[in-house]
C-alpha cells in the first residue's frame, strides 16, 4: 500500500472514531467553479490549488471530502500523491472551545507519530486564516523512512460547526509544492448564512 493511501486511511479512520455525532451539511453533489468548492450545505468555501487536484472521496456519512493531487515523482523516483482532507460535524458540545475540539481531533495523529508541532492562533503575527475561532498546526511525521509535513486546521464556526482540514505531502517535494497548500489554506472562508 502506498504511503498516501495509508495516510488517507488514517485520516478517514481517525475521523470516524472521533466523530461520534456527525451533522450532515453536505448534499451528495458539490459544485466546482474556478476550482472553488461551493456547496451551500457545507460550512466552508475553499479553493483547490490548481487543476492537478481532484475530488477522490466524498463521504456523506463522515461529511468529508478528500482531494488528491496528480502524482509527483520525487528525487528518489517515488510517486507522491499529496492530499487535502476536509470534514465537518456538529460541535455544539464543545461550546465554542476550539482548543478542546482540536485536542480531541489531533489525538489520533499524535498517537500515529505526528510530532514537532507548531501552533498558531489568531493573536499570532503569521496566523493565515480569516476564522477567529480556529487553531492552525503544522507538524511532521515519518512513515517507511519517508518524512512528511502535515498541516492540521481546527475551526468552530459561529453555527457550532466543527471543521477539520488536513493537508499532507512528503518533505521531499515540499520545497516546490508546499505553496499549493498555502493557496487552499488562505482561501478558507466561512459561509455566513446557514
Amino acid at each position: 500500500m502506498c504511503i498516501k493511501s495509508k495516510l488517507i486511511i488514517l485520516l478517514l479512520f481517525s475521523t470516524a472514531i472521533a466523530n461520534a455525532e456527525v451533522k450532515h451539511f453536505c448534499s451528495k453533489h458539490h459544485l466546482v467553479q474556478n476550482d472553488t468548492i461551493q456547496n451551500k450545505h457545507f460550512p466552508l468555501i475553499f479553493v483547490l490549488p490548481n487543476n492537478q487536484w481532484k475530488l477522490a472521496v466524498y463521504d456523506s456519512v463522515k461529511n468529508g471530502y478528500v482531494f488528491k493531487r496528480t502524482p509527483i515523482t520525487d528525487s528518489a523516483g517515488r510517486q507522491i500523491i499529496p492530499a487535502i482532507s476536509i470534514y465537518s460535524q456538529d460541535a455544539t458540545a464543545y461550546k465554542q472551545n476550539v482548543t478542546l475540539f482540536s485536542i480531541k481531533k489531533m489525538k489520533p495523529f499524535l498517537q500515529a507519530g505526528v510530532k514537532d508541532l507548531t501552533f498558531l492562533i489568531q493573536e499570532n503575527k503569521d496566523y493565515p486564516l480569516t476564522f477567529k475561532n480556529a487553531i492552525f498546526v503544522k507538524g511532521n511525521y515519518s512513515e517507511n523512512n519517508v518524512e512528511h509535513i502535515i498541516f492540521m486546521i481546527y475551526i468552530i464556526d459561529k453555527f457550532d460547526t466543527g471543521i477539520q482540514v488536513y493537508l499532507d505531502m512528503t518533505k521531499s517535494i515540499s520545497a516546490k509544492y508546499e505553496s499549493e497548500f498555502w493557496t487552499t489554506i488562505r482561501s478558507l472562508k466561512e459561509i455566513t448564512k446557514k
